[in-house]
């Protein structure tokens, strides 16, 4: 968790509104198959310049998940080593006062991670699941890639299950603001019954952690991993799935949540990179996907489209 955010439980207060930017799948790398990631870095320098200049400042920035391209493998040591170290130098571009918040996806700890992995990760960017409060609001940050595979993690899925269980119970209890839910898989893209592919997580976990997401009275779970953007719904919960601040999957009008189309077409640069800005208040959030061209520093409700919150 970063610096300057709070672990502690609030005293119940009414939520305070705020703003907060909503990455994902920066993914140095990716475009150019981690031969270079030159444009997908440039993506992220402007979008933190973007962030820096908005008033009020955001409470935070999440990115969820997909830090970088290349696997961890062998063969990937050093270029995972120049991926990390320009992501790390981009972050730092980041206005101090506001945190970076981030969190695992498949490219940074394996399809089928392992306790090396996981390791590796947590020395280089801390925890991989975690909670924090901003003005009365828990947030509740998931490593999404224990669901999909933890069959080398050791101990790992049950450590999260049980914390899972302690922060909803805790928040069950407490239910006086909005919960709001981060992870890099999406619990699913069009609908909570269809298939486990490579864009969702196992009906198995699925079912549960949506019980378990709506029991803490989440309102809305953001996620990434598909780089487009896409919205559903389980009842009240809001599944937020927004595309890539690097690269962008262009799936040409078809349907590629039960499997990826190949050649995959990507897409990056100002008009298709971006973010999504994110608006919070006691009865919960409002949202929308800005590209880089379009995104606004002046933050305000007038902001968000009433026609198309994507």
């Amino acid at each position: 968790m970063s610096a300057g955010l709070s672990s502690n439980k609030p005293n119940g207060e009414d939520v305070e509104p705020f703003f907060f930017v909503n990455m994902a799948d920066c993914q140095l790398g990716m475009l150019k198959g981690n031969k270079n990631w030159i444009q997908e870095k440039e993506m992220l320098l402007e979008g933190i310049e973007i962030v820096n200049k908005m008033k009020p400042k955001p409470k935070f920035v999440t990115m969820c998940g997909d830090l970088i391209n290349a696997f961890p493998t062998k063969k990937n040591v050093s270029v995972r080593a120049g991926q990390t170290k320009d992501l790390k130098y981009s972050i730092s571009k980041l206005n101090k006062d506001i945190p970076f918040i981030c969190m695992c996806g498949n490219h940074d700890v394996g399809q089928t991670p392992t306790k090396e992995t996981m390791e590796e990760y947590r020395k280089t960017w801390g925890r991989d699941y975690y909670s924090f409060f901003v003005n009365n609001c828990r947030m509740v940050v998931i490593n999404s890639q224990i669901y999909k595979d933890s069959s080398k993690t050791g101990d790992d899925f049950i450590a999260q299950e049980k914390w899972l269980a302690k922060e909803v119970n805790e928040e069950k209890e407490r239910r006086d603001a909005p919960c709001i839910f981060f992870s890099h898989i999406p619990p699913f893209i069009l609908n909570k019954n269809e298939k486990e592919s490579w864009a969702n997580l196992p009906v198995k976990h699925r079912k549960k952690l949506l019980e378990m997401s709506k029991l803490s009275g989440c309102v809305a779970w953001f996620c990434g991993h598909y780089h487009q953007n896409a919205i559903a719904y389980d009842e009240d919960l809001e599944i937020i799935i927004s595309s890539a601040i690097g690269t962008a999957i262009d799936s040409m009008g078809k349907d590629f949540s039960q499997g990826l189309i190949q050649p995959m077409k990507l897409q990056i640069g100002k008009n298709v990179s971006g973010f999504r800005i994110v608006h919070v208040n006691q009865m919960g959030v409002r949202h929308q996907f800005f590209t880089l061209n379009d995104a606004p520093t002046e933050l305000n409700v007038n902001i968000f489209s009433d026609k198309n919150n994507l």
